[in-house]
């Protein structure tokens, strides 16, 4: 049996689980200072647009999110250069928290991870469209379907493990930064072949 050996990509994502988990630690520190604070980032602390997406409401909105960043990773990032990976997460992060603060004006308070989450599948999975095209684009057509859902009369934003509302706003801002960041590594692909 071969022996199992972490790459590149497998340290990385060690290391934001280990972020994450470290500003869930100090959840009390760390929460005033960068979540996503309409009112703070209007007086200059832009950086909460990006940092926002390292804290969270609780143990469960964390491991929710940290396990997803793993799975996610593990499934469709995997084997792809660093510096593909690392353009699309920060990307996802900026266009997220940009999103939120221009488009959703009613959105004062914000945390979590799970908007850059929808861009890095969405982006892995366009990565990886040449490989497995059928699965890849059902899987494209179901999470855009869950982003337009969320955004019905129909969805409920309220869940039970979690304080605050399911930000869908966040979910809309990731899709669209990870298929535009998606199509870009898609192309580049293309133009490398």
């Amino acid at each position: 049996m071969p022996a199992f050996t972490l790459n590149r990509m497998d340290i990385l994502t060690l290391l934001l689980v280990a972020l994450l988990a470290l500003a869930g630690l100090f959840q009390t520190i760390t929460e005033p200072l960068l979540q996503f604070d309409r009112n703070a980032i209007a007086q200059g602390e832009w950086w909460r647009l990006i940092s926002s997406q390292f804290i969270h409401y609780g143990v469960y909105h964390l491991l929710m999110n940290a396990a997803a960043l793993v799975i996610i990773n593990a499934a469709l990032w995997r084997d792809a250069a660093v510096k593909h990976y690392l353009a699309t997460l920060i990307t996802c992060l900026a266009v997220t928290g940009i999103g939120l603060w221009f488009f959703d004006p009613e959105l004062f308070f914000y945390a979590g991870l799970s908007g850059t989450l929808h861009g890095l599948i969405i982006a892995g999975l366009l990565l990886t469209l040449p490989q497995t095209p059928t699965i890849n684009a059902l899987a494209l057509l179901v999470i855009w379907g869950k982003v337009i859902y969320e955004h019905t009369p129909w969805f409920d934003p309220q869940h039970a493990l979690l304080p605050v509302p399911v930000a869908v706003d966040a979910h809309l801002w990731g899709a669209v930064a990870g298929t535009f960041a998606g199509l870009i590594l898609l192309w580049i692909q293309r133009q490398v072949r």
